[in-house]
């Protein structure tokens, strides 16, 4: 990840290996609670995009990079609920998430959150900076860069 420090305000890192089969069926509905990302967990697997051990994981640990960049701003616990995954894109390895709650003035209103994810062998990577100037409009991008 390469970002100068006086233009990057918080980071979110987060890895994780797939979740097995069983504690994926079991973790579901916890971890994609919203409709919408039940929908895109079982297109993804329909389709043979990504696994349902992945795709899961893969929403777990975005939500865990968000927590992991915002919790430090906002001194505040936050949940499943408040993030919603809205895309996920193989091609470019990145993934779109939504703020569902206002929970202090740097969630003064729903923003979108764009992220990148890496997978290689049994692991997911997923990132996500917060730049400064990126608060009030919530577009926030990462680069996750990992070499063999």
């Amino acid at each position: 990840m390469i970002a100068s420090s006086r233009d990057v305000k918080s980071i979110g890192i987060d890895a994780e290996a797939v979740m097995p089969h069983e504690r994926a069926s079991r973790l579901q509905s916890k971890i994609a609670s919203d409709p919408y990302e039940q929908k895109i967990l079982s297109t993804f697997s329909q389709d043979h995009r990504l696994p349902l051990e992945s795709a899961l994981t893969l929403i777990f640990s975005a939500k865990e990079s968000v927590y992991k960049c915002f919790n430090p701003l906002i001194h505040e616990p936050m949940s499943f609920e408040d993030v919603i995954l809205t895309r996920i894109d193989n091609q470019t390895s990145t993934f779109e998430m939504e703020i569902q709650r206002e929970r202090s003035a740097i969630f003064a209103r729903k923003g979108l959150i764009q992220g990148q994810f890496f997978i290689k062998s049994n692991k997911i990577f997923t990132s996500i900076i917060l730049l400064k100037n990126d608060i009030p409009s919530f577009h926030l991008t990462s680069k996750l860069a990992l070499s063999d």
